[in-house]
């Protein structure tokens, strides 16, 4: 990532491209107020700089035939790097977890899953995850139907919130408030 810090222009950039990765360079520019010239060379910083890791395209998880979402936290009988980093490098082959997160509480890592539905899901748990050295704890949360946008939206003032502004408002206690209608003055975080 580059030394250099995002500007407010960088940031209204990132916005629109996450809204729209396919966007054209001169709507871009328009878009944030600045030359095509100057927008494509502040996208090519953003990308060589390594704040732009890819562009991607959201596959809606139904279409796939996924149909439910679990968010299962896990816990590890040991807490030793070897076992943690085992642990990600087989969940993250599995198509079905589409994120896995190490978390700090009551677990050590918070999966994202879809799977075709309860059947699926009870499958992925007793031949896969069961069976994984070093699980001590599996826990479901939350499992309802597979919607899945890519995209955070504050439920106040209905703007897209980027992945390191929500992982930071988790981290802080107040991603619930800002994706269910409590405003945390997030501006800057767009």
């Amino acid at each position: 990532m580059s030394d250099r810090p995002l500007d407010a222009c960088d940031q209204r950039m990132l916005a629109a491209l996450q809204r729209d990765g396919r966007i054209t360079n001169q709507r871009l520019a328009e878009s944030v107020g600045t030359s095509a010239a100057a927008c494509w060379r502040r996208l090519q910083r953003l990308v060589a700089g390594g704040t732009i890791r890819r562009f991607t395209a959201i596959v809606d998880p139904a279409s796939l035939g996924y149909q439910l979402c679990a968010l299962t936290y896990v816990t590890l009988a040991r807490h030793s790097r070897d076992v943690a980093v085992q642990f990600e490098r087989a969940v993250t082959e599995r198509d079905e977890v589409f994120d896995c997160l190490a978390v700090t509480g009551d677990a050590d890592f918070l999966l994202r899953i879809y799977v075709t539905g309860m059947a699926g899901y009870d499958r992925f748990l007793e031949d896969f995850l069961f069976t994984l050295p070093g699980v001590s704890t599996v826990r479901t949360s939350s499992r309802f139907a597979a919607q899945y946008t890519g995209l955070n939206r504050c439920a106040h003032c209905h703007d897209f919130v980027g992945v390191h502004a929500l992982v930071r408002l988790l981290a802080e206690g107040l991603a619930h408030d800002l994706l269910h209608g409590g405003h945390t003055g997030h501006a800057a975080d767009h």
